[in-house]
């Protein structure tokens, strides 16, 4: 899962992204509250991961440009919401290009 948000865009995820990522802002599982971010309803959260066709028990990937931005973020949340088996993509993109790793581009 390509996590948009502080690094990725919706640009840069049809430009390249790693094959079969499916993009997500983590801002859409968030709302805003007192002035900061919290997840938002159980329900909310439910009806986004089934419009993406993701399930609890899946295997998760999260990454970024760097892995540090919102890939953290994100996995945080979909634990919180129950997700079981979340990873975080080590030096994200970033070094999966580095490491000349293959991409896709396009619609998905």
């Amino acid at each position: 899962m390509d996590s948009q948000g502080l690094k990725r865009t919706d640009s840069e995820h049809l430009k390249a992204r790693i094959p079969t990522s499916i993009a997500l802002n983590h801002e859409d599982l968030l709302v805003t509250q007192y002035d900061k971010y919290i997840p938002t309803k159980m329900d909310d959260f439910i009806d986004r991961m089934r419009s993406i066709n993701l399930k609890r028990d899946d295997t998760i990937v999260i990454y970024d440009n760097f892995g540090i931005y919102s890939a953290p973020r994100m996995a945080w949340t979909l634990r919180y919401f129950g997700a079981k088996n979340v990873k975080v993509l080590n030096g994200g993109f970033t070094k999966w290009l580095k490491e000349r790793r293959n991409t896709e581009s396009g619609d998905v």
